[in-house]
């Protein structure tokens, strides 16, 4: 996905019950790209074919950031239902610079997941009751936009005169718009 500098990005976690019986107290942790934040009020949680409920997330305010929901489906997420997390988050400046830019340039969350059985264990001879983590990755595109202004010919006093504007991409990604261009008229002429 492509994400830009202080712009919420999207993100959505599906947790499956895949196991022989119903998942108890499921925990959710998602550590964030570096740089990142958590935007407060932006979180939904669907339980199964239930409604979508904002819920927050406890957050540890750490760089990179772990933001959890923790006690999912205490009364048990049958097999076969899912739990659907929404939620945004947003790139700081910072996040150009210390993990980088660009589209070669990834990035990456990862979620884990822990779950109880009806007995609170968290696993059994057969293994623990979670599958393995799941990576999302977000590119912060680069593009060096450069803005160049000449006139046209020479001014007289009473004529029309012209100035022609380029705005170059020098890359190395696309740009993506809208891009405002403004230009201030001297005072001493008149449009």
């Amino acid at each position: 996905a492509v994400s830009y500098v202080d712009k919420p990005q999207n993100f959505e976690i599906t947790v499956t019950s895949d196991g022989a019986s119903p998942a108890y107290d499921i925990d959710v942790d998602d550590v964030l790209p570096k740089n990142w934040s958590y935007d407060l009020g932006s979180a939904t949680v669907q339980t199964g074919a239930g409604p979508a409920n904002p819920q927050d997330p406890t957050d540890n305010n750490a760089n990179p950031a772990t933001i959890s929901w923790n006690d999912l489906a205490h009364s048990g997420l049958p097999v076969g239902q899912t739990i659907v997390i929404t939620y945004t988050a947003t790139p700081g400046s910072a996040a150009t610079t210390d993990a980088g830019s660009g589209s070669t340039v990834d990035h990456v969350n990862k979620v884990s997941v822990a779950a109880e059985d009806a007995t609170d264990a968290t696993s059994s001879g057969a293994g623990n009751y979670h599958g393995p983590d799941a990576t999302a990755a977000a590119q912060i595109h680069r593009a060096d936009l450069v803005v160049a202004k000449a006139g046209v010919g020479t001014p007289v006093a009473g004529q029309d005169y012209s100035w022609t504007i380029n705005v170059t991409n020098e890359g190395p990604d696309a740009s993506v718009g809208p891009i405002v261009v403004t230009d201030t008229i001297p005072s001493h002429f008149t449009d």
